[in-house]
């Protein structure tokens, strides 16, 4: 046998393994990519949906961005309950929870505490709406007058629910979409925050852009309060 047929032989083994291996590889990736969607989801699809809502059937609303006003769930044996966020339309909704049984009650700036239900998730979602009492209602507020191309008189009422004195009130204008103390100004959106003197009244806001939907929205907190109750919003666009 000549030395150039060994070589061949050497060489096509070679490629042979490497071939395999390659093969190999690629089935050990396959199979990797097809188990990542199912471990996301690790199998929990219980879900929980609802509003809150005050005792005169209107929407508490929530700050998406922090926990504010949550929705709280505790399994028997468990310390920590789950928090699941209000968002500032007055819903909430957790579709990734472990199906058993939870106890679930309200947690924010409310006037008392609130009722506490059990909610059975084994056998399909749940739909729970929550009735309480905040610290401080606000109403929704309304445009006194069309909007000019630059400013806008808004109509504002704020009820307290206690006897605890109302310390901040703060009026919101801004592109960004249930705005709160977290909704700043920067290079694409536009946050006005304007602080309100009484408990009602009409108020002036200018410095708005023309041609611009706006929401505007009211916030307060009650004296030793250090969470915010907020009104539900309403949109505006401003005169070309």
């Amino acid at each position: 046998m000549k030395i150039q047929d060994i070589d061949f032989k050497f060489n096509n083994k070679i490629a042979m393994k490497n071939t395999i291996h390659f093969a190999l590889l690629i089935i050990v990736l396959f199979t990797i990519l097809s188990c990542d969607d199912s471990i996301t989801d690790f199998g929990h699809d219980g879900e929980i949906s609802g509003r809150v809502l005050d005792q005169n059937g209107n929407i508490i609303s929530g700050d998406i961005t922090n926990v504010n006003l949550v929705v709280n769930l505790i399994a028997e044996g468990e310390d920590i309950p789950i928090e699941i966020r209000v968002k500032g339309d007055g819903t909430y909704l957790n579709s990734h929870l472990y199906p058993q049984v939870y106890t679930a009650w309200v947690e924010g700036p409310l006037a008392s505490a609130s009722s506490e239900f059990i909610v059975d998730l084994r056998n399909g979602s749940v739909n729970q709406d929550f009735t309480v009492t905040p610290l401080i209602s606000l109403l929704t507020p309304e445009v006194s007058g069309s909007p000019s191309s630059n400013s806008v008189s808004v109509l504002y009422n704020i009820n307290p629910n206690t006897e605890k004195d109302i310390t901040d009130r703060i009026l919101y204008v801004s592109t960004v979409s249930y705005p709160s103390q977290s909704v700043g100004s920067g290079p694409y959106w536009q946050t006005i925050s304007v602080l309100l003197p009484d408990n009602s009244g009409v108020i002036d806001v200018d410095g708005l852009n023309s041609g611009t939907n706006y929401f505007i929205r009211t916030a307060a907190r009650a004296d030793n309060s250090n969470r915010w109750n907020y009104s539900d919003q309403i949109r505006i666009k401003t005169a070309q």
